[in-house]
């Protein structure tokens, strides 16, 4: 029997890829209680995993994403394997010995020419009686129930072993996949309604979203500095330059909404680059930078402090780049709706209180602005 390779391959696809997917998806429920086909629990690991920099500890998460990562490479082997197999013998098997053998060979034995016997008649076949030996007949007798004792019968190896189960008490050892969880002390996070779920990333949402209401320009004010709103040095700008004695503040407000990946390394002597998921821009803390040294190189001798204030967006890498941040000098804060939460709000990184700038300070730096 021949079967078209197109027909095979439309059955083997959907039958395995059917079995396989309710296999998986049983293997992940017994084990996490994760369900592979519920859209809240992919929402609640990517915003572990993107917004959160979840990190996998413990052997029983390290199994469970080993498991993902391997569930595309099982199916496409099971997949080869199912198509290498002669399904066309195996049909053949199945119904020509079951079906068209046992009909070929009943055709053939009613073709073959048998002889007729002839039946012998009653008066041949019946034994005759002895001379002078009388015949008894006994009546018959009614059927009364005989025990298995009496018939000498033991019970069936089936019924024996039938005995042996009923008898044998369940075992009570069983494994669980809870004794590889060291992590949430033996509760999945996946173990909670969609309800749940939802909320928790309501509650996610709002925390990244929470406002910081704060007037950048009313706390520098109240701190004694004397402000500067868009100074321009050589085609260089920030947002606003805070002067007190002997110091002045650049801050500049990044209001780019979105994920952004921070980086601040130089590639082939150009500018480093944040990058989101669509497209990339300059480092905003370059930009602090080079107005910092167009200051440095126009003959401001104050100190220079440089703040990026995060008001839109998030920076996804915050923590891994705050040490970096530090040895650059720079101080990164949030305000209104900037992530992520941890990073300090702009008032606790903007000093409370500087010691207010001299006359001819202020008219130095602003002679320099005007150059």
């Amino acid at each position: 029997m021949d079967i078209k390779k197109t027909q095979k391959t439309t059955l083997v696809f959907t039958l395995w890829t059917f079995f396989y997917f309710l296999c998986f998806r049983w293997f992940l429920l017994t084990n996490w209680d994760l369900d592979m086909f519920s859209a809240s629990h992919w929402q609640y690991i990517y915003h572990k995993w993107w917004h959160e920099g979840w990190i996998i500890e413990g052997s029983y998460f390290w199994i469970l994403f080993i498991s993902l990562f391997l569930f595309i490479p099982l199916w496409i082997l099971g997949f080869c394997f199912f198509m290498t197999r002669p399904y066309g013998l195996y049909m053949e098997k199945l119904f020509w010995d079951s079906i068209y053998k046992k009909k070929t060979a009943s055709v053939q034995n009613q073709t073959k020419i048998t002889g007729l016997k002839k039946k012998k008649s009653y008066k041949e076949v019946r034994p005759k009686a002895l001379s002078g030996t009388p015949i008894s007949v006994a009546p018959p007798q009614k059927n009364a129930p005989v025990s298995a004792d009496e018939m000498n019968v033991s019970p069936s190896m089936s019924q024996k072993l039938f005995m042996q189960e009923s008898s044998t008490p369940q075992s009570s050892m069983g494994f669980s996949s809870r004794e590889l969880s060291d992590d949430f002390g033996g509760v999945s996070p996946f173990a909670q309604t969609n309800e749940d779920v939802l909320s928790s990333f309501d509650a996610m949402e709002n925390q990244q979203t929470e406002r910081l209401n704060e007037d950048l320009f009313d706390i520098m004010s109240k701190a004694g500095a004397a402000i500067v709103e868009k100074p321009q040095v050589n085609d260089k700008t920030v947002d606003y330059m805070a002067i007190a004695k002997d110091q002045v503040f650049l801050v500049l407000q990044d209001a780019e909404e979105g994920d952004w990946l921070a980086d601040e390394e130089r590639f082939n002597d150009e500018d480093p680059l944040w990058f989101s998921e669509t497209s990339h821009r300059v480092s905003p803390i370059t930009i602090l930078k080079n107005f910092e040294n167009e200051l440095k190189q126009a003959g401001v001798k104050a100190q220079t402090h440089i703040i990026l204030v995060k008001t839109a967006g998030n920076i996804i890498n915050a923590e891994d780049m705050h040490d970096v941040w530090t040895q650059m000098n720079v101080l990164v804060a949030r305000s209104g709706i900037g992530c992520p939460v941890e990073l300090p709000s702009f008032t606790q990184t903007f000093p409370a209180q500087l010691e207010a700038p001299t006359e001819e300070d202020i008219q130095a730096i602003q002679e320099l602005l005007k150059k």
